[in-house]
C-alpha cells in the first residue's frame, strides 16, 4: 500500500505543480496574439490564483480531515485545473480576448490548486510517519520537476496545435490525471485516515487545534513572510536577470538552470528533516536563503555569480514542502495535520505570495524592480527574526499537549 500511495500521490504532485504554469505561459502567448491588449491587465490577473488557493485551503483542509477517501479530493484539484484550461480555451475561441472567461480560469485554478498540498501530506504522514519529513522531500522533487517541464510542454501544445486546441488539451490532460489518481488513490480507504464521526470528533479536532494554534500561526507567520519573497521573485526573476545580465537568453536560462536545483534539494532537505528536525531545516533554508538572495544582488552583471547564486537561492528557498509541512507534522497531532496544513500552506504560502506579488509590483511601477528586491530582502530578514519565536511557541504547545493527555 506505501508504495502505492507514494507512486500515486507522486504523480499527483507533479501533475498539481506543473499546471501551476498554465496561466504564466498563457500570457506570454496572449499578449503575441492580442499585442492591445494591456499586459499590466493580464499580470494583475495572476494575483487571484494565490488568493482563491490561500482562501480554499483551509476549508479543504479541514473537510479532508473528516473523510476517509482524501483521494477524491486530490482527484477533484487535478479536474479542476483541467478545467481552468476549458475556460482559458474559451476566452479566445471567437478570434476575441474574453477577459470574463479568464477571470473564471484564474479562479478555478487558484480553487484546485489548494487542493494537493495539505492533503498530499496528511495521507504521507498516515503512510510514514516518522520518515514523513524524508518522503515529503522526495516527493516534493516530482513537483519541482512539473515545474520545471510543464512549461516547455504547454508552450508546445500551443505552438504545435494553437492556442485553443492547445488549452482542450490540458483541459483533456487533466481529467486523464484525476482518472489516475481517482482510480488508484481515491477509492480505497487511505490507512489512518479514518476518523469517528458526530460530537467527540468536533471536540477532539477543536481541542487539538486550541493547544496547537498559536504554533500553528506563528508558522504561519514566518511562511507568509517567506512567500511573499517567493512569489515576488518567481514573478520578476527572469527579468532582473535579463536586465542585469543584458540579455534575456541568458537571464531567462539562469532563471531556468536555477529552479530546478531543487529536485535534487527537496529531497535532501526531507531527508535532513527526519535526521534534524524540522526547526533545523526551516531554520537553515530561510536564512541561507536570505543570505544568497542578499549576495544576488550585491552580484550584479557579474552572469557567473549570478548564477550561482540565484542556484543558492532556489535551492534553499523551493524546499518548502518537505521542510515546512514536514516541522508542522512532527509537532502537530495527526488529528489535525490536514486542517493546519490547509492554515499554514493555505494562508502563509498562497495568500503571502500574493502580497509579495502585489508589493513587488507596486515597487516596480513607483521605483525600480532593483529597488523592489532590496526591499523584499527586509522579509526574509523578518521572517528569520522570528524564528525563536516559533521555537519557543513548538515548546509551548508540546508542553500544553503534555498537561492535555495527562487530564
Amino acid at each position: 500500500m506505501s508504495k502505492r500511495v507514494f507512486g500515486i500521490t507522486s504523480f499527483a504532485h507533479f501533475a498539481n505543480d506543473g499546471s501551476t504554469f498554465l496561466y504564466p505561459v498563457l500570457i506570454t502567448f496572449l499578449y503575441t496574439e492580442f499585442p492591445a491588449t494591456n499586459l499590466a491587465i493580464l499580470g494583475v490577473l495572476a494575483i487571484m490564483n494565490p488568493i482563491v488557493s490561500g482562501a480554499m485551503s483551509t476549508p479543504v483542509g479541514i473537510l479532508a480531515d473528516k473523510l476517509e477517501r482524501k483521494g477524491v479530493l486530490i482527484a477533484l484539484g487535478l479536474a479542476l485545473n483541467g478545467v481552468a484550461a476549458l475556460f482559458f480555451a474559451f476566452s479566445v475561441q471567437h478570434g476575441t480576448l474574453e477577459f470574463l472567461y479568464i477571470i473564471i480560469g484564474v479562479t478555478v485554478l487558484g480553487f484546485g490548486q489548494s487542493f494537493y498540498h495539505p492533503i498530499g501530506s496528511s495521507i504521507l504522514r498516515s503512510e510514514y510517519g516518522r520518515n514523513t519529513p524524508m518522503i515529503l522531500g522526495i516527493n516534493g522533487s516530482f513537483g519541482s520537476f512539473g515545474r520545471g517541464i510543464f512549461p516547455l510542454i504547454i508552450a508546445g501544445l500551443i505552438g504545435i496545435f494553437g492556442l485553443v486546441e492547445g488549452m482542450f488539451i490540458m483541459w483533456a490532460l487533466g481529467f486523464t490525471f484525476a482518472a489516475v489518481v481517482l482510480v488508484s488513490l481515491g477509492l480505497p480507504k487511505i490507512k489512518g485516515v479514518a476518523r469517528s464521526r458526530g460530537r467527540k470528533q468536533k471536540k477532539s479536532l477543536s481541542g487539538h487545534m486550541s493547544v496547537f494554534k498559536v504554533f500553528i500561526f506563528s508558522l504561519m507567520t514566518v511562511v507568509f513572510l517567506r512567500a511573499m519573497v517567493i512569489r515576488a521573485v518567481a514573478t520578476y526573476g527572469p527579468s532582473y536577470l535579463a536586465n542585469v545580465t543584458n540579455s534575456q537568453f541568458l537571464g531567462i536560462f539562469i532563471f531556468t538552470m536555477g529552479v530546478l536545483t531543487p529536485v535534487a534539494g527537496q529531497t535532501i532537505f526531507g531527508i535532513v528533516t527526519t535526521r534534524k528536525g524540522g526547526f533545523f531545516s526551516i531554520t537553515t533554508t530561510t536564512i541561507f536563503s536570505g543570505l544568497a538572495f542578499f549576495l544576488l544582488l550585491l552580484s550584479g552583471s557579474n552572469a557567473i555569480l549570478d548564477a550561482l547564486f540565484f542556484s543558492i537561492y532556489a535551492f534553499f528557498t523551493y524546499s518548502g514542502f518537505p521542510t515546512l509541512l514536514g516541522y508542522l507534522n512532527q509537532v502537530v497531532p495527526k488529528e489535525i495535520s490536514t486542517s493546519s496544513g490547509g492554515i499554514v500552506w493555505g494562508v502563509g504560502q498562497f495568500l503571502g505570495g500574493a502580497a509579495g506579488i502585489a508589493l513587488s509590483s507596486f515597487l516596480v511601477y513607483r521605483e525600480s524592480l532593483y529597488f523592489s528586491f532590496w526591499i523584499m530582502l527586509i522579509f526574509t530578514l523578518s521572517a528569520s527574526l522570528l524564528l525563536p519565536f516559533l521555537k519557543l511557541q513548538e515548546k509551548n504547545s508540546r508542553d500544553k499537549a503534555e498537561v492535555a493527555g495527562a487530564q
